[in-house]
């Protein structure tokens, strides 16, 4: 609790003083005293309305109180608005100075804001300042008004004065502020300089298009002309506005339709992103711009300065990295450190329509399919084929395997009988031995050739299984030629 606290009570606390109760209105309470013995008591009547009539009295006492209190706050609470505002635009004192601005000032429009009144014998005008001498007391303005450059001497009587009309010294002003000049008509003696609240600023401006042919900017839908004497300018040098980019961040000052003044808070730089075809369906997000990654072919322009860089993919983690952007320059951003979370596998098997599962659950293995990382048990079948098995950690953005099914091999032995016997046995074109013969052959279909001298050659097809029988193959002799002796 604070001083005031500790000495002021509350209304209820503290005896209302006499005059004050008497100037109410109002019944003021006594101490009780104590009636003589020989005057009779007040009839109880009497002791109700007076108790009555003092509740009313306090009643009254402290909605009064709690009025003015309320009274009193709102008039201390103009006192002290008004003299903040007062004191906000108090004039700085002689010979101070203030800190350089930018030289797009700002400069905005104020209601409080009067101008005083032209003498017939003068004239005003907007104009840019373009140099402050105090050391010899001129400045150099461009009159954006009647479109003409001017020098002038500043001398005691040239009055100086803010937007607020109040009084300032030249050392106040500075190159790029918007002011209003009065001048004499005959003789151009300047007459008075204030800060002018006629022209206004813009900051934050990007998408800027100049049109240097026609010398205008269009920002927007809106369009500014300008002419030689624009103050342009980059930390401090001068600009040439022909080589303005939409990715400045510029601010500027305009009068009417013309633009005074344009100072780049920010120029621009570049952004090179590395290209990386394993990261799938990648995203690019700096700022609020997005961008798909495989669609970036070249560095990207941004303005200087900080910006995050965020990667995203279907198979990597969320990428995020802080770029200082320099003036002109590149800034590289490396994927190489993104983690990837997944990949694309593709599975090459020689036997097309094989099966081809992974941990049991089956991929049709004609396209890539994505595959999270981690370990997994591949098994590619096919009826009459050895299976292939094989367990592999995944931790690559893509990968290739390949697979080749091998043929189950059965053999079925069997004998080749011949009548008569001594002939010679070919299984598929291949002399496999002289009847009777044992052979072994896979299943399936073959071809059996018999040949022996005096018997015509025999071919039958067999289909070899597991239920093959011995085949006996009889032979019939060669007939002679009809009118030849058997005998001979």
């Amino acid at each position: 609790m604070d001083k005031r606290d500790r000495n002021e009570q509350p209304p209820s606390r503290r005896p209302a003083p006499r005059n004050d109760a008497e100037d109410l209105g109002m019944t003021r309470r006594v101490p009780t005293v104590r009636p003589a013995a020989d005057k009779p008591s007040a009839p109880s009547g009497r002791r109700k309305a007076a108790k009555k009539a003092t509740s009313t009295s306090i009643a009254v006492f402290y909605i009064v109180t709690v009025l003015v209190g309320v009274i009193a706050c709102i008039v201390a609470f103009a006192f002290v608005f008004n003299a903040v505002r007062d004191g906000s635009q108090e004039p700085k004192p002689s010979g101070s100075t203030r800190p350089t601005p930018s030289i797009a000032a700002t400069v905005t429009a104020t209601p409080e804001v009067s101008m005083a009144p032209v003498p017939a014998d003068a004239t005003r005008s907007v104009s840019i300042l373009l140099a402050v001498n105090p050391n010899n007391n001129t400045i150099s303005v461009y009159d954006a008004t009647n479109d003409k450059p001017y020098t002038f001497e500043v001398d005691g009587t040239v009055e100086l004065k803010d937007k607020f009309g109040q009084n300032i010294v030249l050392g106040y002003l500075a190159v790029g502020d918007v002011v209003d000049i009065t001048m004499e008509k005959e003789t151009e003696k300047l007459l008075g300089i204030q800060i002018s609240a006629q022209a206004w600023t813009q900051t934050d401006v990007t998408g800027v298009v100049v049109n240097a042919a026609a010398r205008t900017v269009t920002i927007g839908n809106t369009t500014y002309s300008y002419d030689e004497h624009l103050l342009a300018a980059y930390k401090g040098e001068p600009f040439d506005i022909t080589t303005l980019d939409p990715a400045h961040t510029l601010t500027i000052c305009v009068y009417e339709s013309r633009l005074l003044s344009v100072e780049v808070v920010r120029a621009f730089g570049f952004i090179n992103i590395a290209k990386n075809d394993d990261i799938l369906s990648g995203k690019v997000e700096i700022g609020t711009d997005s961008y798909n990654l495989a669609d970036i072919k070249e560095p990207i322009k941004l303005p200087e300065g900080v910006h995050r860089v965020v990667v995203t993919g279907q198979n990597i983690d969320r990428f995020e990295k802080e770029i200082h952007v320099v003036a002109t320059q590149t800034a590289d951003v490396s994927l190489q450190d993104v983690k990837m979370k997944s990949g694309m596998v593709t599975i090459h098997v020689n036997e097309p329509d094989a099966i081809v599962k992974i941990d049991e659950a089956v991929k049709n293995v004609r396209e890539p399919f994505l595959l999270a990382h981690g370990e997994y048990t591949i098994r590619v079948e096919k009826a009459g084929f050895e299976p292939y098995e094989t367990k592999i950690n995944f931790a690559e953005a893509t990968k290739e395997i390949s697979v080749t099914l091998r043929k189950i091999v059965q053999i079925k032995t069997f004998q080749i009988y011949t009548v008569p016997d001594g002939a010679n046995v070919y299984v598929d074109n291949a002399h496999v031995g002289v009847s009777p013969v044992s052979v072994s052959v896979e299943h399936g279909q073959h071809t059996i050739t018999v040949r022996k001298d005096g018997y015509t050659e025999v071919s039958i097809p067999v289909n070899v299984n597991a239920d093959t029988a011995n085949p006996e193959i009889v032979l019939q002799p060669v007939q002679p030629p009809e009118g030849t002796d058997e005998t001979e």
